[in-house]
């Protein structure tokens, strides 16, 4: 686009389009170009909305069309007040979990500090912030002094939109209802109180345990969405998680074979790129099952392949299947099975006056006992997974904020993060 020269003819049609051109080329120069091309190019090469660096919106009816596009209607005040009650939950997510406080990090400065005052302080305006049109605009203004804080709170409310409007939440109670009672079928205990896996009048194998996993806490799938590069709730596999404990490792894969017999789990439903084996080394435990195999009679019993499989010394995988670089949680002392399934869901919507389908994930691990006791007494263990979880939100979401702070201190007392009740650790997810 060319702008008119100061030659140029001044009639009051060409002096308004003059006057829209200059207004448009101030927005435009060199670095705010650059910067708006970067934003094109951080879709691209698939870098996550929340690690951008700033948003470009100068009015606030720029702001509107970016919410309207967004999905909520500013002309609504339904939708204004949904959206200033997911602002409120995120300042108040980034002050309970994310802000550290001086135990944690210590402020760069020899100024005197009072021993419970935070490090970091939002900034007073957030409190009274009553237009959201107007935190759009402090994270387009690099210059002003709310810019960082701003941006840092819309990553927040950005993950907080995404939980609350993914339908696998919308139905979840009705999926959770329906993956536990495939589960239930086959779990059982005998007169002597031993723990059965398999259908009555079919395949069963004695296990030590069966553990579930409920809904996470809402603060805790926030957590986990910030550390996800996806940044949505789609990629959420264990909102339900499931643990079968096996005498042996060995009885793992008896256990698979069992839920599989059952049609407990359909390996068609089974993500295959979620899949994560660091218990047994399938290939070589299975040359090995072929030899003894070939050593027995042609007719062959179930049971008793069921006893060879006891008979074989287990090993590690070389590689851990499924393990993610990206993912620097997926803990490599962990040792575990775990499978991602998607079950079809079906459930009547009396809204539309028909019945709706959809596929809603969740976990199975599947460990023998020692190595469950391991992971839990070992340098793997839950709460260490967490720390881990929690350190990553804070640096991706408050970012700059965080160059003001100097080192740990040598005994940092870190504040609690989201919890979820009972947990399956050394996931992949």
């Amino acid at each position: 686009m060319s702008l008119p020269s100061s030659s140029s003819a001044t009639s009051p049609d060409h002096a308004a389009n003059h006057s829209a051109e200059t207004e448009l080329a101030a927005y435009f120069t060199y670095d705010t170009l650059r910067l708006e091309l970067d934003s094109i190019e951080s879709a691209l090469q698939g870098i996550s909305t929340i690690d951008r660096k700033r948003l470009f919106i100068h009015h606030n009816d720029e702001a509107e069309a970016f919410i309207e596009n967004y999905g909520y209607n500013w002309s609504e005040e339904q939708d204004r007040t949904e959206l200033l009650a997911i602002f409120h939950e995120a300042c108040t997510f980034i002050n309970d979990h994310l802000i550290p406080n001086p135990d944690t990090l210590v402020k760069e400065t020899t100024s005197p500090m009072a021993p419970d005052e935070p490090v970091l302080r939002m900034p007073e305006a957030f409190a009274d912030l009553a237009d959201l049109r107007q935190l759009l605009l402090w994270a387009s203004d690099v210059q002003h002094p709310h810019s960082r804080w701003a941006c840092a709170v819309l990553k927040v409310i950005h993950t907080i939109c995404h939980i609350d409007n993914t339908l696998v939440y919308k139905f979840y109670d009705r999926a959770k209802q329906h993956i536990f009672s495939h589960y239930q079928s086959v779990i059982r205990r005998d007169e002597a109180g031993r723990l059965w896996l398999g259908p009555e009048d079919g395949l069963n194998l004695n296990i030590a345990d069966f553990e579930v996993k409920d809904k996470k806490s809402r603060n805790s799938m926030i957590l986990k969405l910030l550390c996800k590069k996806e940044n949505v709730a789609e990629m959420l596999f264990d909102l339900i998680g499931i643990r079968i404990i096996t005498h042996t490792a060995a009885d793992t894969l008896l256990a698979l074979e069992v839920l599989r017999r059952a049609n407990v789990i359909l390996f068609t439903n089974v993500l295959p790129n979620r899949s994560r084996n660091s218990l047994v080394d399938y290939h070589a435990f299975k040359a090995q099952l072929e030899q003894r195999l070939a050593a027995e009679p042609q007719a062959i019993t179930l049971d008793r392949v069921f006893e060879l499989f006891k008979t074989i010394p287990v090993q590690y995988p070389e590689n851990v299947d499924g393990f993610n670089p990206d993912n620097p949680d997926s803990l490599s002392d962990y040792r575990a099975i775990h499978i991602t399934e998607r079950p079809l869901i079906r459930v009547k919507s009396e809204e539309l006056g028909r019945a709706i389908r959809f596929y809603f994930p969740y976990e199975l691990q599947l460990v023998d006992l020692a190595h469950h006791q391991e992971n839990l007494s070992g340098q793997s263990a839950h709460a260490r997974y967490k720390q881990n979880k929690l350190r990553q939100a804070r640096k991706r979401v408050l970012g700059p904020l965080l160059k003001t702070l100097t080192n740990p201190s040598p005994n940092p007392q870190p504040k609690p993060e989201p919890t979820d009740g009972p947990a399956i650790a050394g996931a992949s997810s």
